[in-house]
């Protein structure tokens, strides 16, 4: 996903000032107008663009709210029913939910997936962000496209020792959860749920992207949402050595050795950028290009493969028409697995070796240092990161860098990692 600030466009600049050339230009892009998140330790983006200007690490211990950590958890990996991991970027009370605001009674309110009960709540902070009318939203098609790859409160649900009820399968097919927005809200476009496992949040903002640009929706809401209410997640992933035995997430560090799960929704609202402008909407970003495709053939289900990355990250490029050469920062996938991390380091570089042969011009990160891996809502994340660092010209830290992976040998390529807060200078002059 490729993201751009336009300096010379946006709230109070009337389309008649623009070139000709910029209307052009404009035609296949898509303003990002409104935005709403809730990450750990942080309520609201302004909250997360603090922890992130600090350098802040979420990652905590789990309470016996999630689970008995002393029950599921083990420093033996080959004990059984246990996770090698007891740690997690958890966000606080996700239990509350102002049910009455969204007219849903207590009763249906218990057995909604707080997941559910979350994209409501983000959705509509975001919409209150935009300054876009409701009704406006409503009487054009606004279409809305979710991010989630898991269902943990449904095994709660659905346990023999629960109460299913008339509400238990509204309240916890995912499918729901983009329908029971649409249906709040009085939305008549597109309403529907992607579940593309870590890739799904940037999924999700590419499918919006494709309806706003064949003229299906005037207005597309993408969201994320990712929580973690069930042990036997983690239990699987410990026993295929995909979690960190320390719980952090050490991109690009020698020590990589594993991800820690982290937990989150953000929501985008989105719009054509000629529109934007003609409606005086506040932009705060400008998505250029995008692209998806699958690995194909590998040596296992999970395991990533240079080619197919690049491949991606060439097309990406070329729909949004401009040269790696210009870019300055990459927020990376950056799971911090010993095999993820090189392989999109060369991916990346063959990529903009098509272009360039600069060395070290471009600063790289992933905001899963702070915040954990958020599977289905981690692309929502990174693109909220990245929004941020437009709006306040720096570039943060990359967390839990003790000595950067030698096999990666980061010197030989176009990127920097970010290790310090620095200011995001222009790599384009004049």
């Amino acid at each position: 996903m490729l993201v751009k600030e336009y300096k010379n466009l946006g709230k109070n600049t009337p389309e008649s000032m623009l070139k000709a050339k910029d209307l052009s230009v404009i035609g296949t892009d898509i303003a990002i107008i409104g935005m709403a998140c809730r990450f750990p330790d942080a309520s609201n983006y302004r909250e997360f663009w603090n922890n992130l200007e600090q350098g802040v690490n979420s990652i905590k211990e789990i309470t016996a709210e999630r689970w008995d950590v002393k029950q599921f958890y083990s420093t033996n990996i080959s004990d059984p029913n246990t996770s090698i991991s007891k740690w997690c970027g958890c966000l606080d009370q996700v239990d509350y939910f102002d049910n009455h605001f969204f007219n849903i009674s207590p009763r249906e309110a218990t057995v909604i997936d707080p997941q559910q009960r979350l994209v409501l709540e983000e959705g509509w902070h975001c919409i209150e962000d935009s300054g876009v009318l409701l009704s406006d939203l409503q009487r054009k098609t606004t279409s809305v496209h979710v991010a989630v790859s898991s269902n943990d409160y449904g095994q709660r649900a659905y346990s023999l020792q629960g109460d299913t009820d008339s509400y238990t399968n509204l309240g916890n097919y995912k499918s729901i959860i983009p329908n029971r927005l649409s249906s709040m809200l009085g939305f008549t476009g597109t309403s529907i749920v992607v579940d593309a496992a870590c890739a799904s949040g940037l999924v999700v903002v590419h499918e919006a992207k494709r309806l706003l640009l064949t003229g299906e929706s005037d207005y597309a809401l993408a969201a994320g949402v990712s929580l973690v209410l069930h042990p036997g997640r983690y239990i699987s992933y410990s026993k295929s050595r995909m979690l960190s035995p320390e719980g952090q997430c050490k991109t690009f560090d020698e020590g990589a050795d594993g991800f820690v799960p982290g937990e989150g929704v953000g929501v985008l609202l989105l719009q054509r950028l000629q529109d934007a402008i003609k409606d005086n909407n506040h932009i705060y970003a400008v998505i250029k290009g995008s692209a998806v495709n699958h690995t194909g053939f590998s040596v296992s289900l999970t395991a990533p493969k240079v080619e197919a990355q690049r491949d991606l990250i060439l097309a990406a490029y070329n729909d949004a028409g401009f040269s790696p050469e210009t870019v300055g920062y990459i927020e990376a996938h950056g799971t911090g697995t010993s095999l993820g991390d090189p392989i999109e380091v060369e991916a990346l570089t063959q990529a903009f070796r098509r272009y360039t042969d600069k060395m070290q011009y471009c600063k790289i990160g992933s905001v899963k240092s702070n915040i954990g891996h958020l599977e289905g809502a981690a692309g929502i994340a990174g693109i909220i990161k990245t929004i941020l660092m437009v709006m306040n010209r720096k570039i943060p830290q990359t967390l839990n860098i003790k000595r950067l992976n030698p096999i990666i040998e980061i010197e030989n390529t176009p990127f920097v990692v970010s290790t310090e807060l620095t200011d995001w200078e222009s790599l384009q002059k004049g």
